[in-house]
């Protein structure tokens, strides 16, 4: 665990950035200063870190590749910034490179939360989502004078030795977009949780088909820090704040402590 998590999770009420100044004591229909394109907020945390950076009076765009309108996990990103302020990008094509670079041009942040979960059918595309897609992204960021800040999603875990295809190409992904855009800052979260998640949603949906029961394939020795989802969003607001987070990785996650009682 990164000691420093403790730094992003502190609120701070200030830019220490010298280069991206941010205004956050207005509401949601002030000028914040932050124009954010944060890709795969279709995903469980993307309505909660575009509102921790919409609430504060951003604009937000927020891409992705479903074809309806009126589709119920894209509907609700529209609530992450004041009316007129978060904008919705449909038919998203990360092999248009010319596109990616459209959705970023009025940017000066770009947050990459694009994951295998929903999106990967065959093991290969592994390598698509979590290596090739993020330095293409990184690499606009790179061609953007605009762009000032880069902040890529990856996972407590990440090696490239690891045995999971999922590990071992996110940690290859982050050298990737480190080489196109040192300023990179690298988020690695453990599971995260909170209402309508994956993790916990999985254990009531066993709960509930085997009446109380849940199935375990394993010998329940594998150990997880669970971090709540809004702890994220603030650790994600806090480092764009943060000019000193630039080009660092930082693991987040909950630190428990036993105390004995004597």
């Amino acid at each position: 665990m990164n000691p420093s998590f403790k730094t992003l999770t502190k609120p701070f009420y200030r830019a220490f950035s010298s280069r991206l100044q941010i205004f956050d004591q207005g509401g949601r229909h002030s000028v914040s200063g932050i124009r954010a394109t944060i890709f795969g907020a279709t995903g469980f945390m993307g309505p909660y870190i575009g509102s921790a950076i919409g609430y504060i009076g951003s604009d937000l765009i927020f891409p992705h590749d479903h074809r309806f309108l009126y589709d119920d996990e894209v509907k609700e990103l529209k609530l992450c910034a004041g009316t007129g302020q978060s904008y919705l990008v449909r038919d998203m094509d990360f092999d248009d490179l010319k596109m990616i670079d459209r959705v970023i041009a009025n940017s000066n942040v770009v947050i990459n939360l694009l994951g295998p979960r929903k999106k990967v059918k065959n093991i290969k595309e592994f390598e698509y989502i979590n290596r090739t897609v993020p330095r293409r992204i990184a690499q606009a960021c790179a061609r953007n004078p605009n762009v000032i800040r880069y902040l890529q999603f990856s996972a407590v875990g990440a090696d490239v030795k690891s045995q999971s295809m999922d590990f071992r190409t996110k940690a290859l992904g982050e050298q990737d977009v480190m080489e196109a855009f040192p300023n990179t800052t690298i988020i690695r979260p453990t599971t995260v949780y909170g209402p309508n998640d994956y993790f916990m949603r999985l254990w009531l949906a066993q709960k509930n088909f085997f009446y109380n029961f849940n199935v375990v394939f394993d010998d329940c020795k594998a150990k997880r820090q669970p971090i709540f989802v809004t702890d994220v969003a603030m650790a994600t607001l806090n480092a764009l704040k943060m000019h000193e987070t630039c080009g660092k990785t930082y693991e987040l996650g909950i630190l428990i402590y036993f105390i004995r009682l004597l």
